[in-house]
C-alpha cells in the first residue's frame, strides 16, 4: 500500500491508497486574537454553533450587524418563538477589546441556549457544570432560564452602548434584567 502524507500549518490529513482515513484540524493557538480572523469567526464560528445547536430545518433569523435595527431579526425570531418553530438568530456587539457576539437558539423541542463568541475567549474558571466552552474557548453557550421567554436586551435599551441608538430596536436575550426594569416582550 502506498501511503500519501500532506501536511499544512493547520491541518493534517492521512491518506492510504485512495481511501482517506480522516482529517485531523489543529488550530493555533489564539487565532481568533487576530483581528482579520476574529472578524470571520465572529460570524462564521458563531452561527455555526448555533446553527448545530437549532438542527437542520431551523429558521435563520440572520446575524444583525453592528449599528442596524434588529427589527426583522427580532420579528422573525419572536414568530419562530411564538410558533414554537426551531430558529436562531446572532447579534453583533460594539467592540472593546475585543470582538463580540451572542445569539439566541431554540431547536425542535423547545430548549433555549444563549451562545457568546469573544475574540479574546472565556475563563473556564467560576462556569458552572451547566455552561460548555467550545471553539478554543471563543464561544460559551448558556441553557436559557425557564419558562422560556424572549426579552429585549436591557443594556441597549438603557443606552449604554452609543452605537445604539435611542428608538431603534435592540437585541434579543433569555436572560431578565438583574434588577427586573424590562418587562417581558409580549
Amino acid at each position: 500500500m502506498k501511503e500519501i502524507w500532506t501536511l499544512s500549518a493547520t491541518a493534517t490529513l492521512v491518506c492510504i491508497s485512495v481511501t482517506c482515513l480522516g482529517q485531523v484540524y489543529t488550530e493555533e493557538p489564539g487565532p481568533d486574537e487576530n483581528w482579520p480572523h476574529a472578524e470571520r469567526a465572529q460570524h462564521e464560528d458563531l452561527d455555526a454553533k448555533l446553527r448545530s445547536l437549532a438542527g437542520r430545518d431551523a429558521i435563520f433569523c440572520g446575524h444583525a450587524l453592528l449599528g442596524l435595527d434588529f427589527k426583522a431579526a427580532n420579528d422573525c425570531a419572536l414568530k419562530a418563538f411564538s410558533n414554537k418553530k426551531a430558529f436562531y438568530v446572532a447579534y453583533d456587539e460594539p467592540p472593546f477589546d475585543s470582538l463580540t457576539s451572542y445569539g439566541l437558539v431554540s431547536d425542535s423541542t423547545g430548549r433555549m441556549h444563549f451562545v457568546q463568541f469573544d475574540s479574546m475567549g472565556f475563563s473556564p474558571e467560576g462556569l458552572s457544570a451547566a455552561n460548555e466552552l467550545s471553539d478554543n474557548s471563543h464561544i460559551l453557550t448558556q441553557s436559557c432560564p425557564t419558562p422560556y421567554q424572549l426579552l429585549h436586551d436591557p443594556k441597549y435599551q438603557l443606552g449604554k452602548h452609543a452605537a445604539y441608538r435611542p428608538g431603534k430596536h435592540s437585541p434579543l436575550t433569555c436572560f431578565p434584567p438583574a434588577h427586573d426594569e424590562t418587562p417581558p416582550h409580549p
